[in-house]
């Protein structure tokens, strides 16, 4: 190692440092490297050229991407979102970016928001990952600061994502200079393996608002995510079955038209639909129906379509009455998307290939992450005598 450089004075500038014959500065984040004056000039000169700089590089500055938040939203404007790889991004990736990026109450804007993006480090996000996805030694969610619960782990991982996706978008633009959030660990993702029993399955459904019940319903006997139940109107409804949406694969790139799969009427499904379709609704229900000119199979009492907001706290108060309301990280926990692994776990198939017909997934690897009874390999024994007897 060589030896440290003698009369190195003790009061540089920021990021200034002493080469051979002058002194430089080293750029953060991007490591540019710029000469400044010689090393016989006088401490006070070398602060001049700092000033400098450091004046003239505002003056490039794009006030328009100064802050993340700005940068941000200049990414939200651009036509097609796209991730680091180049592919477009489909529909729920928008809208979730949407709510993290262009909300300035987001937690993560009202973090990072009003800082320079070449400022933000990687030990930054470290420690705001870290702080996104804290759970008790009880397994109970910890608050943070303002009250509001610790997001999940999977949360955390998609800001993770979208911030890589953000900063490659403005690096290839030369708006930022390096990507804190590339080199940042995910938090280990774990596949939930929660079934929801037949018994719970009735407790809920017994202490459940009307419309509630038919969502839980046609979730079960069609294998539909809540998003494409809420979807579904009077049009839907054929004398072969049932024609129900898939938002999911519909929102994937490359996909310019609607997914539709025809559930083939059953008993429980004919039930099913005519029981929502005599779901209680009050007086001015009609009057709402004839304005949106679409009549929806599963509505409020208000006769509007179902919404998640809306659903989720009579879903929560159902649940609680059934004695099944748990904490998201909890092992017990109950999402209603649940009940789409239950229908696909308890259809009666001949074969894997009739359950993946009814699962609607693209692969049979997709349709056994929600098979959670899923019959192991049938292999032989060996049987080599070895003479034990």
């Amino acid at each position: 190692m060589g030896k440290k450089r003698k009369n190195t004075p003790d009061n540089l500038p920021p990021r200034v440092y002493v080469g051979r014959s002058r002194y430089y500065h080293e750029g953060k984040g991007t490591r540019k490297i710029t000469m400044l004056c010689s090393l016989d000039a006088p401490i006070e000169n070398v602060w001049r050229s700092y000033q400098a700089l450091v004046l003239d590089a505002q003056d490039k500055i794009d006030p328009s991407v100064a802050t993340l938040w700005n940068l941000a939203q200049k990414w939200l404007k651009t036509d097609g979102l796209q991730n680091a790889r180049g592919k477009p991004l489909d529909g729920d990736s928008i809208k979730k970016i949407q709510n993290i990026f262009g909300n300035k109450e987001s937690q993560l804007m009202k973090k990072f928001g009003d800082q320079d993006p070449d400022a933000i480090k990687t030990s930054d996000l470290r420690k705001y990952m870290d702080s996104r996805y804290r759970i008790s030694p009880k397994g109970k969610t910890v608050l943070d600061d303002y009250d509001n619960p610790i997001v999940a782990k999977n949360q955390a991982n998609k800001e993770r994502t979208y911030l890589i996706q953000l900063y490659a978008w403005g690096k290839e633009r030369d708006w930022c200079g390096n990507n804190p959030a590339e080199s940042l660990s995910p938090f280990p993702k774990e596949t939930r393996s929660r079934y929801i029993t037949d018994a719970e399955f009735k407790e809920i459904h017994k202490h459940a608002e009307p419309y509630v019940r038919s969502m839980m319903e046609l979730s079960f006997f069609c294998a539909m995510r809540f998003a494409d139940v809420a979807k579904l109107t009077y049009a839907d409804i054929t004398e072969e079955g049932l024609l129900c949406g898939d938002s999911k694969i519909a929102n994937r790139p490359g996909n310019k038209r609607p997914v539709m799969n025809l559930r083939l009427w059953s008993p429980n499904l004919r039930k099913a639909v005519e029981r929502a379709k005599n779901l209680p609704v009050n007086v001015n229900a009609q009057k709402i129906v004839s304005i949106n000119q679409v009549k929806w199979l599963v509505t409020k009492p208000n006769g509007k379509q179902v919404t998640y907001d809306g659903f989720r706290k009579d879903w929560t108060h159902a649940r609680r009455k059934a004695g099944l309301l748990h904490d998201i990280n909890h092992k017990n926990h109950l999402d209603f998307h649940d009940i789409k692994k239950k229908a696909i776990t308890d259809f009666e198939a001949g074969n894997d290939d009739e359950r993946l017909l009814y699962s609607a997934h693209k692969s049979k690897q997709q349709m056994n992450d929600y098979n959670l009874k899923i019959n192991p390999d049938r292999r032989p024994a060996g049987n080599h005598d070895l003479g034990l007897d």
